[in-house]
């Protein structure tokens, strides 16, 4: 049964096939501060980075989620980020509308960060490519914090994708129609936990 990330909407079209040609076959090792993150210009994520939510629930996020604190330093650069995006999305049951709705910031202007802004970003090359745009940002914070809970995308100390991951990521061609069997890595345990919230 093909994972709920693979039925595609009309607002999320661009954004997937902006995915395809990301190379996701890179070191994710942190470096840097590439850059810093703005809390100015956006606040800090209000949503669970754990549980997928596309309702708002205020109370959806654990007391260590709310508590957090990620610090201002990026150190994953623009193009180690869009592989995360592109692993994160390909491997585990999140959906783009639920990963662009948990990123979004909150009291902020409807038309920011909108499908074309993430295009936009994710469809350039290089690994100072694209730190000005909010996405950056958001999308580091986002790993950042499912990081520090205990949920990171690599493998600890690597800075490598897990050996199962990477080999799906390697076959992926845009499409998850072959995804029958157990590759998930400890990166989807708190996404499939999110769905069966919402299933209760």
């Amino acid at each position: 049964m093909p994972n709920q990330n693979t039925k595609n909407t009309i607002g999320d079209r661009d954004f997937r096939a902006a995915l395809g040609g990301i190379n996701a076959n890179i070191s994710l090792a942190p470096g840097g501060p590439y850059q810093r993150r703005d809390y100015r210009r956006a606040r800090a994520i209000w949503r669970s980075v754990l549980y997928p939510d596309l309702h708002q629930r205020s109370d959806i996020r654990s007391d260590s989620e709310r508590d957090l604190e990620v610090g201002a330093n990026i150190d994953l650069n623009c193009d180690q980020v869009r592989a995360m995006i592109k692993i994160f999305l390909t491997t585990t049951n999140w959906t783009v509308r639920e990963f662009r709705a948990a990123t979004r910031p909150k009291d902020i202007h409807p038309g920011t960060l909108n499908n074309t802004e993430w295009v936009l970003f994710l469809v350039k090359r290089g690994p100072r490519e694209g730190n000005n745009f909010l996405g950056y940002q958001m999308a580091w914070e986002f790993f950042k914090r499912r990081e520090l809970l205990g949920f990171p995308l690599v493998q600890p100390n690597t800075g490598h994708v897990s050996s199962n991951t990477r080999d799906e990521v390697e076959g992926e061609e845009g499409e998850q129609e072959n995804d029958n069997h157990d590759h998930q890595d400890h990166a989807d345990s708190g996404a499939d936990a999110g769905h069966e919230m919402r299933e209760k």
